[in-house]
C-alpha cells in the first residue's frame, strides 16, 4: 500500500498537539492533510477535551471530505463523523469529528460566544484566505 507524504510527520504532529494550542502544517496537495491526518488525530480523540471540528471553505468540499472520512472508518456519515453546512446537518451525540463550513463555525461562535464541546479546530485549506476564514480564526483565538 502506498504511503502518503504526511504520514512521516504524523507522530511528531500528534506529540506537538499535546503541548501546543496552535500548530501550522504545510504540505502539498494530495499529501493526506484532509483525509489521512484527521483520522489519525481521531485516534487520539480521548485525549482531547471535546470534539474535533474541521473547517472547509465550501459546502461541496465539506460534504466530500466528510463522506470520505466516514468511508475510511467504514461507518455511515453521522456516526463518528458529522457534517454541518448551511443546508445539511448529519450529526449525532456520538460525533468525534465534525466537518463544517467556515460560515457554520462563524455562526456558532457569534451565537454562542464559546465552543465548549470542541477540543480542536482544524482549518483545512487555510491558504484560501477569505473573510469567513479570517473571522473564524480570530473568533476561535478568543475562546
Amino acid at each position: 500500500m502506498q504511503t502518503l507524504p504526511i504520514e512521516i510527520v504524523v507522530p511528531e504532529l500528534l506529540e506537538q498537539l499535546k503541548h501546543h494550542s496552535r500548530l501550522v502544517l504545510m504540505a502539498p496537495p494530495g499529501a493526506g492533510k484532509s483525509t489521512f491526518l484527521p483520522l489519525e488525530i481521531l485516534k487520539q480523540a480521548d485525549e482531547l477535551p471535546g470534539q474535533i471540528w474541521m473547517l472547509e471553505p465550501r459546502r461541496l468540499a465539506a460534504e466530500q471530505v466528510a463522506r470520505r472520512l466516514a468511508q475510511g472508518l467504514n461507518e455511515p456519515l453521522g456516526k463518528t463523523i458529522g457534517l454541518i453546512t448551511g443546508e445539511t446537518s448529519q450529526t449525532s451525540n456520538n460525533n468525534k469529528l465534525v466537518i463544517m463550513t467556515e460560515g457554520v463555525l462563524t455562526q456558532k461562535l457569534l451565537n454562542e460566544n464559546d465552543i465548549p464541546q470542541c477540543g480542536l479546530v482544524i482549518f483545512d485549506e487555510f491558504h484560501e484566505r477569505n473573510l469567513p476564514t479570517d473571522l473564524g480564526l480570530a473568533l476561535t483565538m478568543q475562546c
